[in-house]
């Protein structure tokens, strides 16, 4: 997966009234700060992050898991494109990317999960990449079989 351009972020923290709608007081704390200067490091060492998708199927369920704090509506079109009724969507597995927003979430004003930071990094694409891989796991333990 891959990380998101840090001039977005330099972007904002140059000009402070583009960071909206954030949690609490993080601006004046200097979180976004600091996240430039780690995210900085973390580009200097790799473009992006390595990220494990598993779909397990136990019965007539399956469980595909992501390692990201993943929006809802990446799960739910899982959920819809799996051939499996019981299709469990398992976020936080095997690591963290951070939050993965949609990519109509990117298109509000501010928000503490789209303002790129420690917490969201990745690509603006990482959810339906994520999403992407998670059917094509389901479908291969499912072996198109729908119960």
């Amino acid at each position: 997966m891959k990380y998101r351009p840090l001039s977005e972020l330099e972007d904002k923290l140059a000009r402070p009234e583009k960071l909206l709608n954030e949690l609490g007081n993080l601006p004046e704390l200097g979180w976004y700060d600091y996240s430039l200067e780690v995210l900085r490091q973390l580009h200097a060492q790799a473009d992006g992050e390595d990220a494990l998708v598993q779909a397990v199927r136990i019965g007539d369920a399956v469980f595909a898991s992501v390692p990201a704090e993943y929006f809802m509506e990446h799960g739910l079109r899982i959920k819809r494109e799996s051939p499996l009724r019981k299709t469990y969507v398992v976020s936080l597995a095997n690591g963290w990317l951070g939050y993965i927003p949609t990519q109509e979430a990117f298109t509000r004003n501010g928000g503490h999960e789209t303002t790129q930071a420690l917490w969201s990094k990745m690509e603006h694409g990482a959810g339906d990449l994520l999403a992407d891989q998670a059917v094509k796991l389901i479908k291969e333990v499912t072996r198109d079989e729908a119960l």
